[in-house]
């Protein structure tokens, strides 16, 4: 019986690593994909922002909860779990955001109106950018259980 709680104890400790990371990742990925919303006041408007519109809540509300499972799985355990904080775990998950957001910037897909060479409207979400958004969660949640487990 001894044996196991230090196990259980490092696989809870693991898990709430990784799940602060890929929390705070999908909360600003989903701030990410309605930001959109918040640059132009005519992307509302527009259909090709409805993926945009309907990815972004479901990344917040699955942050939301994942960042809150983080915190009450590691409740009391920083200085053991991450060393002296869980900074790591946002650390991780500012990486992922900046990356995500250079991707984004640089590969979102483009709006133009009729005869427009420059959009006036921010990128919306393409399929390659949502791969990416999901390919950037699985490398952060399995960095977080890595690094935590250190």
């Amino acid at each position: 019986m001894m044996s196991q709680t230090p196990v259980a104890h490092g696989a809870m400790r693991r898990f709430a690593g990784a799940s602060l990371a890929l929390g705070g990742y999908l909360l600003l990925t989903g701030a990410l994909f309605l930001s959109p919303f918040l640059l132009s006041q005519n992307a509302i408007a527009n259909d090709v922002f409805m993926a945009n519109l309907f990815i972004a809540p479901v990344y917040v509300v699955l942050g939301i909860l994942l960042f809150l499972g983080g915190l009450l799985g590691a409740r009391g355990n920083w200085r053991t779990g991450w060393g002296s904080s869980p900074w790591q775990a946002l650390l991780l998950a500012l990486a992922g955001g900046g990356v995500l957001l250079l991707v984004y910037a640089l590969s979102g897909s483009r709006y133009y109106a009729f005869g427009e060479t420059v959009s006036s409207l921010p990128p919306y979400l393409n399929l390659p950018v949502f791969l990416v958004s999901l390919a950037l969660g699985a490398a952060i949640f399995l960095l977080g259980w890595l690094w935590s487990s250190r």
